[in-house]
């Protein structure tokens, strides 16, 4: 496509490697590496074909990732929202019972990011943070294949890794003062804006169970928008909305036709049981 041809292409390097372990020990706790996505996450006992056809056919579109790896720079992802588009693939729904699937094994996703991030998220995700408990770790696990699949950033060269532990930190500060901004009244009066944000998300909040997706991307957007600022405004530059609705296709079709894979792969990365 010409189009491609004319976008100007960031530097890459030489090979794309597996996503390393972050190099660090927490505590004197083995690190014992983190989730790899890729192709056979799609590979489950009840796969869908289709879907894996689908996204198979959108890495092999790219210049990069290769070797069955989700790996993008922010070019990469632009690209991969423009083939979505060009392909009219129809919008990947969020449902519940997908939701369920993850819920039904949180206690190993808490020990996973215990281990390799040093979080308790058993103690914050205790009902105070929202009524639907879902939407903390589904955020947490949603943070994680963002950052894994577009693992730079434009302060950082290439070949330098992101440090893990802090950017999953700091996606919870931000759920958190996105929460907070959204569930207590401006002071003194400030910002009209934000009242009619906070309208708008109990509106979302009461609807969380049957459209999920809507409140899990406002915390997203929120993150995105503070902490992965050069990989959202590359996106916004081209069809702004539309590649933006193409990003959250890209990720809720990974986490819809990779989830129940996601489940069994996860014990792998967790000390023996």
């Amino acid at each position: 496509m010409l189009w491609m041809l004319k976008m100007q292409k960031p530097h890459q390097r030489e090979t794309i490697m597996a996503i390393k372990n972050h190099p660090s020990q927490i505590d004197g706790r083995t690190n014992y590496g983190r989730l790899k996505f890729n192709t056979d996450l799609f590979m489950s006992e009840r796969p869908s074909q289709s879907g894996r056809i689908h996204l198979v056919q959108l890495l092999d579109s790219l210049t990069i990732p290769f070797e069955g790896n989700f790996l993008l720079t922010d070019y990469q992802l632009v690209v991969a929202c423009q083939i979505l588009r060009s392909r009219r693939l129809s919008k990947t729904t969020l449902s519940m019972p997908q939701i369920q699937i993850f819920m039904d094994n949180i206690h190993r996703w808490y020990q996973y990011w215990n281990t390799n991030a040093k979080i308790d998220l058993k103690s914050l995700n205790n009902g105070k943070v929202l009524r639907c408990e879902f939407v903390l770790p589904l955020f947490l696990l949603y943070v994680e294949m963002i950052i894994s699949i577009i693992p730079f950033k434009q302060e950082l060269p290439l070949n330098v890794e992101l440090d893990y532990p802090q950017e999953m930190r700091n996606a919870i500060k931000s759920f958190m003062e996105l929460n907070k901004i959204l569930n207590n009244p401006p002071e003194n009066g400030e910002y009209k804006f934000l009242m009619e944000k906070r309208n708008t998300f109990k509106v979302i909040v009461a609807h969380a169970r049957s459209r999920p997706s809507a409140i899990l991307w406002t915390f997203l957007d929120f993150w995105m928008k503070s902490h992965y600022t050069a990989v959202w405004n590359k996106v916004k530059e081209f069809n702004d909305l539309h590649s933006c609705d193409a990003v959250k296709t890209f990720f809720n079709y990974i986490f819809t036709r990779g989830i129940e894979t996601l489940n069994q792969k996860i014990r792998d990365y967790l000390p023996h049981e």
